[in-house]
Order: structure tokens, then sequence, then C-alpha cells
């Protein structure tokens, strides 16, 4: 909590001197306040209540390295909401970070004696 507190006043003081605040960065309050409602009760209390779950199963390592799963997931939703397209380069890099995966696991199967 203490490090996505700082994070957030860090990304705050570059936000106050990159982006135009005359007087408020933000044109449509409400919408704000919702979209900020949303993301924390997504990003802060679902999403590290599952990994806090991910972890007592699963290795910090591997769970970490489930991130790496992310690009594929925005480029699902810039698909579904915006209708753009990615390379085939982008599939084969994702194709390559799921057998990664694969192997990674399997490896803690078997020094785990599970496999």
């Amino acid at each position: 909590g203490i490090a996505m507190f700082g994070a957030g006043v860090i990304s705050l003081i570059g936000s106050f001197i990159v982006d135009p605040w005359n007087p408020w960065p933000v044109t449509e309050t409400q919408p704000f306040i919702l979209g900020m409602i949303a993301l924390i009760l997504l990003g802060n209390i679902i999403s590290f209540n599952i990994f806090g779950a991910s972890i007592r199963r699963y290795s910090v390592t591997f769970v970490n390295f489930v991130g790496f799963i992310t690009p594929l997931f925005t480029a699902l939703y810039d698909w579904i909401l915006f209708g753009k397209t990615v390379s085939m380069a982008f599939f084969i890099s994702m194709i390559l970070v799921l057998i990664g995966l694969y192997i990674f696991h399997q490896d803690e199967l078997v020094e785990v004696g599970h496999g």
C-alpha cells in the first residue's frame, strides 16, 4: 500500500509537470470519479486478493511471470472495444510467453514432487 501510494504521488507530480492543469486536468468530473471507483475496486480490492490467493498455491515467481500475459488482454480489449488489430509478431511473442509459462510451471511441479 505504501509503494502504491508513493507511485501515485510521483505520477501526480509527473502529470502536473507534463499535462496542462488549468485549473484541473479533469473536464468531466462524474465519469472520472466513477472510473476511479471502478479502478480501485477492480485493481486494488479484487485483483490483489486474487494475487494473494494465488501465491498460496503457486510460487511468487510463477504468479509474477503470469503478468507477462497482460499485453494479451490489452490487445483483446483493443479488438473488442476499438476494433484494432495486432500484428503476427504479437501473436508469436504471446505463444512464446505461454510456452515459457508452461515450461516454468512444469519445472515447479517436478521440484515440488507433483509432476
